[in-house]
């Protein structure tokens, strides 16, 4: 059966001390240690697909696997006692532009709250930059240092507004909710920089604190929670719909 799973950029799995991978190479467990095979704790893993395993990435190879069989499945896993990697690629450009895809889709959460401040902005197109290879680490800190200036100066003015437009914060704080997991997931460390600290301490900030009040004391409204998830669900589909648009051929 194959899968898919995520390497660290030295090929090592995120846990465990094992050797690097190599591609062709297959690794069996012990027979003696078959038994204690479990999902999430001993074994190969992988995933059904490679949205899947980008949950569990612990860096940027994205590997095409293959099994002689599953021990154990869950909906986005599964654990084998053997794996070989038939394919490695480094895929970090692709992911750190799909990271600052996902944040860019959350900045008028931001802007809405504050025209004509685009230190935010600035930092996703640096993000988007760096991974293009046309801009410095340096250049790219500058960024994420403006958005951490952003954020800080949001959080000073949101505390002294009231919460206002509830149902419209809340949804829009829900569509972030979901595009801040996938720019997580997707942008583990390498990735941090300018597309964490425009979207997580500006955006996220201004939408959390403009609907706290009211948005999040509403949330038991049968009304609220309907937009709330819908939102979400149309965030997470579009998120999903990119993914695979962006990363369908990486094995071809």
């Amino acid at each position: 059966m194959r899968g898919y799973k995520f390497l660290r950029a030295d090929m090592r799995s995120g846990a465990g001390d094992e050797p690097p991978w190599e591609t062709g190479g297959k690794r069996e467990i012990p027979t003696d240690r078959i038994k204690d095979i479990r999902i999430c704790e001993y074994g190969y893993h992988a995933s059904p697909t490679l949205w899947d395993a980008l949950q569990y990435a612990p860096g940027p190879i994205a590997c095409l696997v293959e099994a002689d069989k599953a021990v154990q499945t869950q909906n986005d896993k599964w654990v084998s006692a053997s794996l070989t990697v038939i394919k490695a690629v480094n895929v970090e450009r692709e992911l750190r532009l799909f990271a600052t895809d996902c944040a860019e889709r959350a900045l008028c959460i931001y802007e809405r709250k504050h025209p004509g401040d685009d230190r935010p902005r600035k930092a996703v197109e640096a993000a988007r930059d760096f991974a293009r290879g046309w801009i410095t680490k340096k250049a790219l800190a500058a960024a994420r240092d403006a958005a951490w200036a952003a954020a800080r100066d949001a959080a000073r003015d949101t505390a002294r507004d009231t919460a206002r437009d509830t149902a419209w914060d809340a949804a829009w704080a829900a569509a972030w909710a979901a595009a801040w997991a996938a720019a997580r997931d997707a942008a583990w460390a390498a990735a941090l920089d300018a597309a964490w600290a425009a979207a997580r301490d500006a955006a996220w900030t201004a939408a959390r604190d403009a609907a706290r009040a009211a948005a999040w004391a509403a949330a038991r409204d049968t009304a609220l929670d309907a937009a709330w998830a819908a939102a979400r669900a149309s965030e997470a589909k579009w998120q999903r719909e990119h993914f695979d648009e962006m990363f369908g051929g990486v094995f071809k």
